[in-house]
C-alpha cells in the first residue's frame, strides 16, 4: 500500500515538467508592416523577429540583405552569410 503512494508521487513528479511546459505558451504577437521596397513588405515583431517571408527563394540578394538588416544583422555578418543560408533563414514554413 505504501508503494502505491510512492509510485503515484513518482508519476506526479515525472509529469510536472510536462504540465509546466504546456502552460508556458505565449500570446501571438502583433507585428507591424515594414516596406522593404514597392513589391516587398515584411512583418516585424516588437522583439525584433521577422515573420517568415513567402517565396523567399525568389528574393534578390539586395532584398534578402534588406530583410536581414531589419533583424539587426551587421554588414559584416551579411558579407559572410552565403545566399542559400539567407534564403533559408527567411523561408516560410509550410
Amino acid at each position: 500500500m505504501e508503494t502505491d503512494w510512492i509510485h503515484g508521487f513518482a508519476a506526479l513528479l515525472a509529469l510536472a515538467p510536462l504540465v509546466q511546459a504546456a502552460g508556458t505558451t505565449q500570446e501571438p504577437q502583433i507585428g507591424k508592416k515594414v516596406t522593404i521596397e514597392a513589391s516587398l513588405a515584411i512583418t516585424k515583431y516588437d522583439d525584433g523577429r521577422i515573420a517568415p517571408v513567402a517565396n523567399a527563394d525568389k528574393l534578390t540578394a539586395k532584398q534578402l540583405d534588406a530583410v536581414l538588416r531589419q533583424m539587426n544583422l551587421s554588414e559584416e555578418d551579411l558579407k559572410t552569410y552565403p545566399e542559400g543560408f539567407k534564403k533559408s533563414s527567411q523561408a516560410e514554413v509550410v
